[in-house]
């Protein structure tokens, strides 16, 4: 199953960033996510930035979700996977200063409680 994160449900998906942070089971980051989606137990979602340069990476992704049955779900932008990912440095005032884009993440565990 593929689907996009639309404006309107990026704050609730922020939430699961942050939750499956703390919980330690948020993978970032290209080989990261293809070492998860090797192992035996699969995670339950994963994230694929729409504006991924490389459609090598796409392709790896689509067809180890599609083999595992992980969800796939479309993230808009890579700098915006990057800052849910928690790929950023901040300046003393709170804002943004420097972010890293990122192009595939997922989620171990869904056993979450969110807050």
């Amino acid at each position: 199953m593929t689907s996009t994160i639309t404006p309107e449900n990026e704050e609730s998906v922020q939430k699961l960033f942050q939750a499956a942070s703390l919980e330690n089971k948020l993978v970032c980051g290209l080989n990261q996510c293809v070492k998860a989606l090797q192992d035996f137990e699969a995670p339950e979602l994963c994230f694929l930035a729409a504006d991924c340069d490389k459609p090598e990476y796409v392709k790896l992704i689509q067809a180890f979700c599609k083999t595992k049955n992980v969800d796939l779900l479309t993230f808009p932008q890579r700098a915006k996977l990057g800052q849910f990912c928690g790929l950023f440095r901040m300046d003393r005032d709170g804002e943004i200063i420097h972010s890293v884009g990122c192009s595939c993440a997922l989620i171990k565990v869904l056993y979450l409680v969110i807050y």
